[in-house]
């Protein structure tokens, strides 16, 4: 087994001649660095107070936060660790291959309560792409699950743009989560349906284009989508490292997105009003319990302990041609997605849809 010591933890690592995967092996938090025009670049963030040792107890998600993690949090236990013992738990190495034309990485972990989730992590020639499955097994009980890629911006909210399949509902949380007097500055107008993305009313009197993050600065939000169709991209273009990162799911596995807008609105540890934003693109098997919801969506997930259930994500990167600011649609095509922008720019990002379907 191969390790990085990257941004202070110890990662598992596997690598090909496209991505180098790490996942650290405390929470099980994935950092994908793919091989880019001679370059390595990495699309998720991580949170900056690991320099100073600000939060590294261990025992919470937020000592390691970064990448994409999977979070399992049991419903209505009091000694469940934030997004769950996954999140705040190490994890253990079954299988590493590292090879011209493959890396998989396959880690296990086994909650106190019996249920074990095992984690591959697969790339493969000619796609600058990671698969990602969680296989869950002997959980019982009521669960919320979803997948937390934490998303790196562009320094400009002007050089990012943010894109996702058209949402039969979006919707913004029915209160407010967090407060001024407790340090926590949220940015929109409460249980609100929103109709246009690009038009969204703040708490502030102003209207805010929410493809362009951080939209104001000092403040962060939360906002649930729910998606009838089976494939559903969601896509980040960084112009100034001149890259797309998207990923890919299946509503069967995941039928809502949370994002998670970050941009500075949390003056408590240990965020400390940190300058540093993220947007976290979430794909939840279950709807957040705090935002409005129009369509009586599920806001927990009961597991069998016989049945076994299987989470599924691709995310990768492509390279922007110039002059490419935004997209405005995307294609499904029988070997990936093309993501088409302005004035007639298009990506193409080549992936095996196949991984996606119900099998």
């Amino acid at each position: 087994m191969k390790y990085r010591h990257i941004d202070g933890q110890a990662s598992f690592c596997v690598e090909n001649q496209e991505v180098a995967i790490t996942t650290t092996v405390q929470s099980g938090c994935t950092m994908p660095y793919f091989k880019l025009d001679g370059r390595e670049i990495c699309p998720y963030w991580t949170a900056p107070w690991w320099k100073d040792g600000a939060y590294l107890d261990g025992n919470n998600i937020l000592s390691v936060l970064r990448g994409n993690f999977i979070c399992v949090a049991r419903k209505e236990d009091n000694n469940n660790p934030e997004h769950g013992w996954c999140c705040a738990s190490p994890w253990e190495a079954v299988e590493a291959v590292s090879q011209a034309d493959e890396a998989r990485l396959e880690l296990r972990f086994q909650e106190p309560y019996g249920g074990t989730i095992r984690k591959t992590l697969r790339a493969v020639a000619g796609q600058k792409a990671v698969y990602e499955t969680n296989l869950l097994s002997g959980f019982a009980g009521n669960y919320s699950i979803s997948n937390h890629p934490c998303v790196r911006l562009a320094s400009k909210a002007e050089n990012g743009y943010v894109a996702f399949s058209e949402p039969d509902s979006l919707c913004t949380p029915r209160f407010f989560l967090e407060t001024p007097e407790g340090g926590g500055y949220m940015l929109l107008a409460r249980d609100e349906a929103i109709a246009d993305y690009h038009s969204v009313r703040s708490i502030y009197g102003d209207t805010l284009d929410l493809a362009y993050h951080p939209a104001k600065p000092g403040t962060f939000e939360l906002l649930g989508a729910f998606h009838r169709q089976q494939f559903v991209y969601a896509a980040y273009l960084n112009r100034e490292e001149g890259y797309l990162y998207y990923q890919i799911k299946s509503t069967r596995d995941f039928p809502y997105i949370m994002l998670w807008m970050f941009s500075g609105g949390r003056h408590y540890a240990p965020w400390n009003g940190t300058q540093s934003p993220t947007l976290g693109i979430e794909d939840c098997a279950d709807y957040p319990a705090f935002l409005k919801n129009p369509g009586q969506y599920n806001t927990f997930v009961t597991l069998q302990p016989e049945q076994s259930y299987r989470f599924r994500q691709i995310y990768g990167v492509a390279a922007l041609p110039e002059g490419m600011t935004k997209i405005e649609s995307v294609q499904f095509e029988a070997d990936g997605a093309t993501f088409l922008g302005n004035d007639g720019k298009r990506v193409f990002a080549p992936f095996d849809w196949s991984f996606l379907k119900d099998r």
